[in-house]
């Protein structure tokens, strides 16, 4: 066990002088791998009524070499479940821990490796993440606007860098009807709010005993992970230490196609190989 240094400032109107105990060092605890020091972790988002995981991401980190890196899977990836064929995206069918875990054995059966653990994140908690940080400053690739009321979702976002809001991220993740490529772009997309996303986290300012206290109520409250609190605080330790301007990111690449009526994105094996071998 191990501490993450903190910097402990009084809360806004606490009266600097009050007699109170001084907070407790957080501590972090290392997670179990497969390997000693290299992770992979399952990240993945629900959809608007939480069924499906229409964002599905690997996140690698390596603490011996400090690198990190981002897999994306296509939603539409074909899984055959023996004698049917589904979207990857319905394995989880709101299942919560359950669920996550038939989705990481269908994902370490496609990519030929084990998952380290797992962390879902549904809508609500994503947003706050972004609102607690103080919002996250990205390039928005071009005009994004989408409604769908049945959804409470208003997507309506200006190309150019700017600052966004847990409301306005949450849309810049989920836009994909304007995309030539439709799913493949937003994947592109998603991976550069994360790592922007990240950054802004890991930011001393982000890290204090307080702000660590409301990430761990946001994440109680709106997370299924089989990870530790002290698991999560070891990997921000760890990650502050990379370069995330040298973070690589993929998606696996594939190609449309119809099967049964239904839309899908089989993946090219040679794909799979190249990245999981390059950097997974």
């Amino acid at each position: 066990v191990r501490e993450l240094p903190v910097e402990t400032k009084p809360m806004e109107g606490a009266d600097a002088d009050a007699d109170e105990p001084p907070e407790e060092p957080v501590e972090t605890e290392q997670p179990v791998s497969h390997l000693d020091g290299v992770y992979n972790i399952l990240l993945a988002g629900t959809d608007g009524d939480g069924y499906r995981t229409d964002t599905i991401i690997v996140a690698h980190l390596d603490v011996n070499e400090k690198k990190a890196a981002l897999l994306s899977i296509p939603r539409d990836t074909p899984i055959d479940t023996g004698g049917s064929l589904v979207k990857i995206n319905s394995i989880y069918a709101g299942g919560k821990g359950e669920g996550m875990e038939r989705l990481e054995r269908r994902l370490s059966s496609l990519l030929g490796f084990e998952m380290d653990g797992y962390v879902l994140v549904n809508l609500d908690a994503f947003v706050k993440v972004v609102d607690l940080v103080g919002g996250v400053t990205v390039n928005v690739p071009q005009d994004m606007y989408y409604s769908d009321p049945s959804q409470d979702l208003l997507i309506d976002l200006k190309a150019g860098e700017q600052k966004l809001d847990g409301k306005q991220a949450m849309g810049l993740v989920r836009f994909r009807k304007g995309y030539a490529s439709q799913d493949i772009q937003r994947t592109k997309v998603q991976q550069e709010f994360l790592k922007a996303l990240a950054k802004q986290c890991l930011s001393l300012e982000n890290l204090t005993a307080a702000k660590l206290k409301e990430y761990a109520e946001i994440f109680e409250e709106n997370v299924i992970t089989d990870l530790s609190v002290g698991n999560m605080l070891y990997f921000a330790q760890q990650l502050m230490k990379c370069d995330f301007d040298a973070m690589k990111t993929y998606t696996i690449e594939g190609e449309g196609a119809m099967i049964n009526g239904v839309s899908y994105y089989p993946l090219y094996a040679s794909s799979i190989v190249k990245i999981v071998n390059e950097s997974f």
